[in-house]
């Protein structure tokens, strides 16, 4: 999946071209027969998108010319065979975006701005984690979110124990350990399995002081999960320095999993976090709805929205609200279905209400089955 830097959306969602803006999501396949199917799909929604160029009234050169770049896609192989779940392609006569999403529903708009909504799932934001698989034989972190996984590579970052130890200068079979209070006693660890357990443990804490210190040189202060074995990762916890880090962790060697097998796991041990952060969302939009600072409808959300009025909105991934808005006189119509002229006004507010600072979550559901909540600033 792609990410998609906040003043990036900011650009795309405030655009407003001389021309139309195509908007075009499809889902995809990573794999298996049904990839050779998503350009032909493709395909389909481009001709949707040059009936509609054409109904506006576009020249079919001009109409042409704002497709050229995503026509160009449909022969490019490599392209198809690398698809995560999926695909947004923006185009208007200046320029061409592409993006790799999660999943997504089939759609085209073509009005005066782009739609953007869906693009929310990949901005830059805290559903961005850190994946540390970190064992005394290997080193790998990665950069997750819901819907994919890629390992970093971070230059001089120790990759073993090891490595990270060859050119320390330590004592090989001596090591100097204090106990008791005041004066202290010294102790001697030089033979025998205890004293191999306290150095191994002394490597450990080094190593891991070695790492952590890596991390910190990182963009983005994304939260950390811990892959590896329990007392590995006690001993990291003892001495990290970095922050935010998960209380969960994946127990066990990382060593034999994969990329995609560690995330996997990640997503199942952040699930039950996840809904129990949900359920509070889900709370607290009901409390504010209850007591007049949040509100469900679509009149009261878009002149909140343009006036700055709104903190934050909740809407539900795939939703849509068809109809016209008109900001001079505040004149709603919503429709059931699609009409010429029409925009999906969740994707106007959701929009409006990110370039004036507002803070946007997709969700499954809202309470009282509504499509979208505002919570108003003041």
């Amino acid at each position: 999946m792609d990410s998609l830097q906040q003043d990036q959306l900011r650009q795309l969602i405030t655009a407003r071209p001389d021309g139309a803006c195509v908007s075009i999501y499809l889902p995809t396949h990573r794999a298996g027969r049904d990839t050779e199917q998503d350009p032909v799909r493709f395909k389909n929604l481009l001709r949707k998108a040059e009936h509609e160029l054409a109904v506006l009234g576009l020249r079919k050169t001009d109409i042409a010319s704002l497709l050229q770049r995503p026509h160009r896609l449909l022969d490019d192989a490599a392209f198809w065979a690398n698809q995560t779940d999926g695909l947004a392609v923006l185009a208007n006569a200046s320029t061409c975006q592409v993006y790799r999403l999660g999943p997504t529903d089939e759609s085209v708009t073509v009005g005066n701005r782009f739609r953007c909504i869906p693009l929310f799932g990949i901005v830059d934001s805290g559903d961005r984690y850190y994946v540390l698989a970190f064992s005394q034989n290997e080193v790998r972190l990665f950069l997750a979110s819901r819907f994919d996984i890629e390992i970093l590579e971070v230059e001089d970052m120790p990759t073993s124990l090891a490595a990270a130890l060859a050119y320390d200068d330590k004592e090989k079979h001596l090591e100097y350990h204090q106990v008791g209070r005041g004066g202290q006693t010294p102790i001697y660890h030089g033979q025998g399995a205890a004293g191999d357990a306290v150095r191994k443990r002394i490597d450990v804490e080094r190593f891991a002081q070695k790492v952590d210190a890596y991390l910190h040189e990182l963009d983005g202060d994304h939260p950390l999960l811990l892959a590896g074995v329990a007392w590995v990762l006690d001993t990291f916890r003892s001495v990290s320095k970095y922050k935010p880090i998960f209380d969960g962790q994946l127990q066990g060697s990382p060593e034999a999993f994969t990329a995609a097998e560690l995330h996997a796991r990640a997503e199942d041990a952040l699930a039950a976090e996840r809904a129990v952060e949900m359920s509070e969302n889900e709370d607290e939009i009901a409390s504010k709805i209850g007591n007049g600072q949040a509100t469900t409808t679509l009149r009261e959300i878009l002149p909140a929205v343009l006036e700055g009025r709104v903190a934050s909105i909740v809407a539900v991934r795939g939703a849509t609200a068809w109809g016209t808005y008109d900001q001079s006189t505040g004149l709603l119509d919503e429709h059931v279905a699609e009409q010429p002229g029409d925009e999906d006004l969740i994707d106007f507010a959701t929009g409006e209400a990110y370039v004036r600072g507002g803070v946007i979550h997709l969700v499954d559901a809202i309470p009282g089955e509504a499509a979208i909540a505002a919570a108003y600033r003041f």
